[in-house]
C-alpha cells in the first residue's frame, strides 16, 4: 500500500489521485478474529503541502465476523474514511508537539497507507459484531440458536441476587396467607 510522492513533494499544491487493492491478513480484536473476504479497496488523493503530505480518500473491505449473540459467521461490509497527515521524518524537528502527536512520519520517497488503512477499518467496525440487527442469541441453557426457533427448555430464569429475597417473602406470615 505505497504511493511513491516524490516528484509530489517537489511541488506543493499539487495533488495526485490513487486507487488500489490489496490483500490484508486476518486482524485479531479484543480476542475476535477479523478475516479480510476479498482484496481491501482505497481510493483517494495525495496533495502536497510545505512539509505535510494529506491523504484523503475511502477504504471498503468485506470481513467475516462472528456473531457477538448467537456466534455464527457472518459477511460484513465495511466502508470508512481515510484522513492522514504524513511528514518527512527529516522534517519533523519543525513541528510543535501536538502536530507531531497527529501527523505519521516516514522516510524516502513514498509513504506507506497500509497502517492507515487498517487503523480506518478497525475505528469503521461496529463495536458488537451483530449477524442482524434484531438477532435473539442462544438460549443460555440449552444453546440453541433462538433465530432457528424457541427451544423447548422449560427452566425459568432465576436471578441469584434476588434469592435472598424470596425467602424472606415464603416466611412472613401474610405472604403465606395471600397465595392461598
Amino acid at each position: 500500500m505505497r504511493i511513491h510522492v516524490a516528484e509530489l513533494r517537489r511541488h506543493p499544491g499539487q495533488s495526485e489521485s490513487f486507487s488500489f487493492q490489496q490483500e490484508l491478513a486476518p486482524l485479531t480484536l479484543a480476542g475476535e478474529t477479523i478475516t479480510f473476504i476479498e482484496p481491501v479497496r482505497v481510493s483517494g488523493k495525495v496533495t502536497s503541502g510545505r512539509a505535510v503530505l494529506s491523504v484523503v480518500g475511502r477504504v471498503e473491505a468485506r470481513v467475516r465476523r462472528e456473531c457477538s449473540r448467537c456466534l455464527a459467521p457472518f459477511a460484513e461490509k465495511v466502508v470508512a474514511p481515510l484522513e492522514e497527515e504524513f511528514v518527512p521524518s527529516s522534517q519533523a524537528a519543525l513541528l510543535d508537539e501536538k502536530a507531531k502527536e497527529q501527523a505519521r512520519l516516514f522516510a524516502g520517497e513514498e509513504i506507506d497507507l497500509k497502517e492507515a488503512v487498517t487503523e480506518a477499518l478497525v475505528l469503521a467496525l461496529p463495536m458488537k459484531a451483530l449477524c442482524r440487527p434484531d438477532c435473539p442469541g442462544l438460549c443460555p441453557y440449552c444453546g440453541r440458536e433462538l433465530k432457528e426457533g424457541p427451544c423447548a427448555c422449560a427452566v425459568e430464569p432465576k436471578d441469584e441476587r434476588l434469592a435472598a429475597l424470596k425467602d424472606l417473602w415464603a416466611a412472613r406470615p401474610e405472604a403465606r396467607q395471600e397465595e392461598d
